[in-house]
């Protein structure tokens, strides 16, 4: 008779309750670790790279170009003719290929096609670039007689834009630290 009772007492639709509830909270928990898991979706591209040439601008751009020149005129007259002609289109196309190198990193990493580490590499080595090619200009604005005349062969010498894009280059520079097992007490030297 007890079992009847049971049985009597027990409500289908509360079996039917606790399977659907388990089913949601199991599908819920599911999303959630599906959610956790799953890449970040970084911001489009245009948002993350929109502003990469800006460092660019605060070192060379049309309106500072017009300036440089203007300025190096003014204090050398003539003789600045042949540096400007020679100097300023060497700074626009360097000027450009740090930009597209720039934005071509931004680019890669904000895709995933690169690491943290490769895009922290190759913006130091563009850093460097930057500001070797600010120096120069700096050199051009305050030059005298005498180093206008080697101007011309400091912009040919800056340093190359294309090498902050050989990652094992970049990679290679810094060692990486030795295993503690291989490392060994500092050893005592002996005067002779």
């Amino acid at each position: 008779m007890q079992a009847l009772l049971l049985a009597l007492a027990r409500d289908p639709r509360a079996r039917r309750r606790r399977v659907a509830v388990g089913t949601l909270l199991v599908t819920f928990a599911g999303a959630l670790s599906f959610a956790a898991l799953r890449p970040r979706v970084a911001p489009s591209e245009p948002e993350v790279c929109a502003n990469t040439g800006d460092q660019m601008t605060q070192t060379w751009d049309e309106a500072r170009a017009a300036r440089v020149e203007q300025t190096v005129r003014s204090r050398h007259g003539e003789q600045a003719n042949e540096i400007l002609a020679m100097v300023v289109p060497q700074i626009h196309r360097y000027a450009n290929e740090w930009a597209d190198m720039r934005d071509e990193a931004c680019r890669t990493h904000a895709e995933g096609q690169q690491s943290e580490n490769v895009f922290d590499l190759r913006t130091a080595c563009l850093d460097k670039r930057l500001a070797s090619l600010d120096t120069l200009v700096q050199i051009l604005v305050n030059a005298d007689a005498q180093q206008l005349q080697e101007v011309g062969r400091a912009a040919a010498g800056l340093p190359a834009i294309d090498s902050c894009a050989d990652t094992a280059a970049l990679l290679a520079a810094i060692a990486p630290p030795r295993p503690a097992s291989s490392r060994s007490a500092p050893k005592k030297m002996s005067r002779s």
